[in-house]
């Protein structure tokens, strides 16, 4: 599972940047001289990248980081976006909103990124989101948006899809009519929580345990106990 998980994350990387290099040509590539046609002559395009190389979501975020790497070469060795070299530079935010914010910002006045590709911490997203609006950079994030503001895109698959799968194998394959839901409690757990509750109950499931757990949690008898004792 954990190839697979990787080999998703890499893709996901590459896309993000793909799609960032989309939205950058469609908005004329901005930072052009306007003086030639050839990318030793054109400033270059720089791209932030705010992942957590450390901390809970590090196995997420670090091959995602790796794709992106590899998507900014391969757009290098055919002569950019528009004929711009894309400039990366990739920070680690420790997979914690607080950091996210410093690191944003820091990427926002000193190395005056022209957009933002954000990893899989929805917390983070939702922290620095208003920050690159107000700066007017946009956002390409591989976690869920906090709102739908015009600077923000993602590319992460719909919770709603993974819960249909999730809870059809439960009915079909399992038999079971009751089902217990454990969550992170950030912004994405949350979301995928309720839609999760409300798709159980369109295809006759209940859920009779919903319960979050911080993201540094490191025990979670507690929530299994109350899962046990609710009959899931």
């Amino acid at each position: 599972m954990r190839g697979i998980r990787t080999g998703k994350q890499l893709a996901l990387g590459v896309t993000s940047l793909a799609c960032a290099t989309v939205l950058l040509a469609a908005c004329g590539s901005s930072s052009s001289s306007g003086t030639s046609s050839t990318s030793s002559s054109k400033t270059p395009i720089n791209i932030g990248v705010a992942v957590g190389l450390t901390g809970y979501l590090a196995s997420d975020d670090v091959p995602f980081s790796e794709g992106v790497k590899l998507a900014a070469a391969a757009i290098n060795a055919k002569g950019g976006i528009d004929g711009h070299k894309v400039n990366l530079t990739v920070q680690n935010m420790d997979s914690a909103a607080s950091t996210g914010v410093t690191v944003v910002t820091q990427m926002i006045d000193q190395s005056h990124i022209d957009v933002l590709i954000g990893g899989s911490v929805s917390a983070a997203t939702a922290a620095y989101a208003p920050i690159l609006a107000r700066a007017q950079v946009p956002m390409v994030a591989a976690s869920v948006l906090p709102t739908d503001d015009q600077w923000q895109f993602s590319t992460l698959q719909p919770t709603s899809e993974t819960n249909v799968d999730d809870l059809g194998f439960v009915k079909s394959k399992l038999h079971l009519t009751k089902v217990a839901v454990i969550y992170s409690e950030t912004p994405y757990g949350e979301g995928a929580a309720a839609r999760m509750t409300a798709e159980a109950k369109s295809i006759g499931l209940k859920v009779v345990s919903s319960q979050g757990v911080l993201t540094g949690a490191t025990d979670m008898t507690p929530q299994l106990q109350q899962v046990q004792s609710s009959g899931a």
